[in-house]
């Protein structure tokens, strides 16, 4: 779980900015102390964590710093979220978040096609 928390925490903080401990432990449903522990584990990792004290700061990313989704071609993006939709459709456990965390990292990958699956009952 640990894992999983610190890598959607990165996405979450590339995608806002800038987050306070506190409302990311609204987020996740932890202690502010998991998040400064969580935070001080991904500066240990190589993340360029940055945390401001004060009015106005936060927790962020160093600027400039992305992380890198050019590994999978668009269309393999485009077939993943694919077929992610089809597991929701399903109603496949834990579908549906691993499809919005994709869809962050992949961006309009998933928008170029929608693929919508009717399911009858027999």
């Amino acid at each position: 779980m640990q894992i999983e928390r610190l890598v959607q925490m990165v996405f979450y903080i590339v995608s806002h900015r800038q987050v306070t401990a506190r409302e990311l432990s609204e987020f996740f449903g932890v202690s502010t102390r998991t998040i400064y522990r969580d935070i001080n584990t991904l500066s240990i990792a190589g993340i360029p964590v940055i945390t401001t004290k004060g009015t106005g700061g936060g927790i962020s990313l160093i600027e400039g710093y992305s992380i890198d989704r050019s590994l999978l071609s668009r269309e393999e993006q485009q077939s993943i979220c694919q077929g992610l939709q089809m597991l929701q459709a399903a109603k496949y456990p834990d579908a549906e978040m691993a499809w919005h965390k994709l869809t962050a990292i992949f961006r309009n990958a998933s928008e170029a096609s929608w693929l919508e699956v009717d399911q009858k009952e027999p």
